[in-house]
């Protein structure tokens, strides 16, 4: 509220007058109390009286009206005050643009206007006590004169105009110090743009003021003591000295523990804008050496830790533009990569037909789930002669798009030789051609072939390490073993061929060995054996049907819809012969 008392009256008049008249208010309680001090103790009648308190009230006035307009009380009308000093600083704070963020001045400019108000509370005190003391020394003139040449008079009004002069200037100082605080403050910031080490003032120390308030506390409690030891005044007179005595104690009290959590709560405003993320500065709004010490030694480690938190932030947006950088590439290379997927995948659905309506003495069901866009199952179903079908089921090792070129190149190679009569044969050619170009693969697969030779009613297969396969015939659920090695293992394997009989409504399913090797979320296995399971169950079913429970079943077991893929590529076929 006093700082918004002085910011208006400053606006209307001047800065300097604003400040010597609000902090001068004090010379009303401090005079009273040290001509109750001169009254209590000298015995100077009534006519007496009533002299002093003329020559005091007019003194008093005629004081504050050279300080006044020392001060700039007529700065508005041209006289801008005494001294270069109060002048400079009614022309540059008296309306306050000082605080405007727009406010610019040039360096040497604001130092000497730093300088100023830094020097503002001792000059004022200057003034204040100077004035006061020529009211003082007004007061004795008159009353020699008027009063004759009493000693213990004279005593007793220098007694009580001295204290009246400590009070005063102590007051005048504290208070002009907290009203060009804010000045003071904004007045390094803007010198700290200029120069961060630039030359801080100070005039005291916490420890000397607090000795001097110590000091004035133990006079007045000395004066209260002799005032009442030595007054023959009455009772009245004494209590109301007392409360004046105990009034000036808790004001010096107060001054000084108020500044004290004023400067503490402005450090603790720094250090938490300091700790969010703000610059942090401190700069004290009093001029004691310990907080202009401590300000000085803390800005420079809020400096330090601003210029690590800047290059902090800008290492950050260095590696983040970085990364930035690298996820536009990784994306251009991400939808290159899709659109490479996309086109296998075109390619692999167009090699791997699913229609074979084509072929009249079976019925053909195809199911085909690869755990990405593209898988390591090839098949080919192909009516070499009419009612002689052979039918090739293959398993690269490995996923994805590695798997994927190995069954092109097995799909290139299984064109070569699929005419071949004998499977046996056919795997063994398969195999050999196989290692002598791609040995330096390092690749390898299994795979099937059965030929149903609808003519004479019967199968012809061979496997190279497929898992075993499963016909329904005459109603009872037979096993098709394996046979020999995987393809791409050694050169020169030799592979067995097994027949059976086949007939009207009999059903086969074939499928890679990822339709039993899915796991749930325990990591326990689907398994052959639960596969076996459920073709015994339901082996009455037609070949669709029992192909729809099976992979229900293992979907169930992995623990989601469409999660059947989710360890390994999985291809079934089921045919029915009509």
């Amino acid at each position: 509220m006093i700082l918004t008392l002085l910011r208006n009256l400053a606006g209307k008049t001047s800065f300097g007058f604003s400040v010597a008249f609000i902090s001068t208010l004090w010379v009303y309680p401090a005079a009273s109390y040290g001509y109750y001090i001169f009254y209590a103790t000298a015995d100077i009648g009534h006519e007496g009286l009533n002299f002093t308190i003329a020559a005091i009230v007019i003194g008093t006035i005629a004081a504050l009206l050279i300080h006044f307009i020392h001060y700039g009380l007529l700065y508005r009308l041209g006289i801008s005050g005494f001294t270069r000093t109060i002048r400079n600083l009614n022309q540059h704070l008296s309306d306050g643009f000082i605080f405007s963020e727009a406010y610019t001045a040039e360096k040497g400019t604001i130092e000497e206007l730093y300088e100023s108000v830094v020097l503002l509370p001792r000059n004022n005190l200057a003034a204040a006590s100077g004035y006061t003391l020529l009211v003082i020394g007004f007061l004795l003139a008159g009353c020699y004169v008027v009063l004759g040449d009493d000693l213990m008079l004279i005593a007793y009004i220098l007694m009580g105009g001295c204290f009246t002069v400590l009070i005063h200037g102590y007051f005048v100082f504290n208070v002009t110090e907290y009203l060009v605080g804010p000045y003071k403050e904004r007045l390094e910031r803007v010198l700290f743009r200029f120069e961060m080490n630039f030359r801080t003032r100070y005039l005291l120390s916490v420890r000397n003021k607090s000795i001097f308030a110590i000091l004035l506390v133990f006079l007045s409690m000395l004066i209260l003591t002799i005032f009442i030891m030595a007054s023959e005044k009455p009772l009245v007179q004494i209590f109301i000295f007392i409360i004046l005595s105990v009034s000036t104690v808790g004001l010096l009290i107060y001054l000084s523990t108020n500044k004290i959590a004023i400067s503490l709560a402005e450090i603790n405003r720094a250090t938490k804008e300091l700790a969010s993320g703000g610059d942090g500065l401190y700069f004290p709004p009093y001029l004691d050496r310990e907080l202009v010490t401590f300000s000085n030694h803390y800005n420079r480690a809020a400096i330090e830790i601003n210029e690590i938190r800047s290059n902090l932030q800008k290492r950050v947006e260095e590696r983040t533009e970085e990364l930035r950088g690298a996820y536009d590439r990784l994306n251009v290379m991400y939808r290159q990569v899709q659109e490479d997927m996309q086109l296998a995948k075109k390619i692999q659905n167009r090699i791997l037909t699913r229609n074979f309506n084509d072929i009249k003495s079976i019925k053909t069901y195809i199911q085909y789930y690869p755990m990405s866009e593209v898988g390591g199952d090839i098949y080919d179903i192909t009516e070499i002669r009419p009612g002689y079908i052979r039918v090739f089921l293959a398993d690269a090792a490995g996923h994805g798009v590695q798997a994927a070129l190995v069954t092109m190149i097995i799909k290139g190679e299984y064109e070569k030789v699929k005419e071949m009569e004998d499977p046996s044969v056919l795997l063994a050619r398969l195999n050999d051609s196989f290692l002598d170009i791609y040995e330096i693969l390092s690749v390898f697969f299994s795979c099937f072939i059965i030929d149903l030779d609808l003519n004479s009613n019967r199968v012809v297969y061979a496997s190279a390490g497929h898992p075993d396969q499963v016909m329904i015939h005459a109603g009872g659920v037979h096993k098709l073993a394996h046979t020999g090695k995987l393809v791409g293992i050694v050169k020169g394997a030799a592979y067995q061929v097994n027949i059976d009989e086949i007939g009207s409504g009999d059903r086969l399913l074939l499928f890679t060995d990822g339709l039993f090797e899915q796991f749930d979320e325990k990591e326990d296995v689907f398994g052959e054996e639960a596969l076996r399971r459920c073709v015994e169950e339901g082996k009455d079913l037609p070949i669709e049907e029992l192909m729809y429970r099976i992979i229900t079943s293992v979907d169930n077991f992995v623990g989601g819809k469409n999660k059947i893929s989710l360890h390994d590529d999985v291809t079934v076929i089921g045919i029915q012969v009509l």
